[in-house]
């Protein structure tokens, strides 16, 4: 039996999914999910008949989800997404913040320090057919942080044909 390719990416191209990778090895091999991406005003141009806004870059994306990693839960939602009036949430969010584990006052970060990085990451099984890459499907946030400060975590992945399959998992974070 022939064994896998010790480079991620070469395994990758080879048709293998690695069943763990650390975040800066998710980041190399894959693209970010296009459909994360904001859309941001370009620089002022002379000629107004150019349209004024881009979408923002693969390295632009993965900065602003290691931002909000670093940011509490009532600087990302909003303080009002924790409140509660008697015992009902004054917002809807609040319960499904509150069951993804993400208070007031804690962040992706501060919890990682904590306790580690949590949950899996959700990866595309075959390249995209537009960009000739597979996307991270879930776990930007996570995989943004640990690409900076915590290299050597290993993440369990999971492949998915799509981001609907992605988000129909029950641990899809």
């Amino acid at each position: 039996m022939k064994r896998p390719p010790k480079d991620v990416g070469k395994a990758l191209d080879a048709g293998y999914q690695p069943m763990f990778m650390t975040g800066p090895e998710i980041k190399e091999n894959f693209a970010p999910f296009r459909g994360d991406k904001q859309i941001v005003k370009k620089p002022d141009t002379e000629d107004t008949s150019q349209n004024t806004h881009r979408e923002e870059t693969n390295s632009e994306m993965w900065n602003r989800k290691l931002t909000e990693s670093k940011k509490t839960g009532a600087q990302r939602f909003g303080k009002e997404a924790f409140e509660r009036v008697g015992n009902a949430w004054r917002t809807l969010s609040g319960p499904t913040l509150a069951n993804r584990g993400i208070g007031a006052g804690t962040s992706i970060e501060s919890v990682a320090k904590k306790s580690g990085i949590p949950g899996h990451v959700s990866l595309q099984a075959e390249p995209d057919w537009k960009t000739g890459k597979r996307e991270v499907l879930g776990g930007h946030h996570r995989i943004a942080l640990s690409a900076e400060q915590f290299k050597n975590h290993i993440f369990p992945v999971k492949y998915y044909d799509s981001i609907s399959d992605a988000t129909g998992d029950k641990g899809y974070m």
